[in-house]
Parts: structure tokens; sequence; C-alpha cells
């Protein structure tokens, strides 16, 4: 769900069950970003002028408290 692609077209992502999957169109490479342990994606969106989605994700910090993170996944690096 969620299909999405990147600004210069290279890029399709989508999210599946708890993670985010971005496929290469040129060569069928896939990548994977999992959330984190005992959170959940709430949000991500490609940035208009490169190659980097921001993903926001809401952490279970106890059983009462939440936090939202934010964060950007570079794909050429494939680092958070």
């Amino acid at each position: 769900k969620n299909l999405q692609l990147s600004y210069d077209g290279k890029y399709v992502s989508y999210q599946q069950a708890s993670a985010i999957k971005i496929l290469n169109i040129q060569n069928n490479e896939l990548q994977t970003i999992n959330n984190e342990p005992n959170s959940m994606q709430t949000y991500f969106n490609w940035l208009d002028d490169r190659n980097r989605i921001v993903i926001a994700e809401k952490l279970n910090v106890d059983n009462k408290k939440y936090i939202v993170k934010f964060y950007y996944y570079d794909i050429k690096t494939k680092r958070r």
C-alpha cells in the first residue's frame, strides 16, 4: 500500500506489513527499511529534490507513553 515514485522516477516505494520496500526500476534491486523494535512506521514520503525518504515512526516507550521519531533514508548510501 501507499505506492510512491522517487523524484527522478528511478525508484518505487510501498509499505508492506511493518516495512517500507524500495524497488529500483532499472535493475530490480529491492531494499527494505524495517522499523525499529517497539515502533510502527506512520508516515513516509520522498523528498522533492533527491532520492531520500522522510520517515516518521511512533515508538512505544512504555504502555502509556509514545514518542514520534523522524529520520530520513538515503537510497544511495542505504543509511538512515
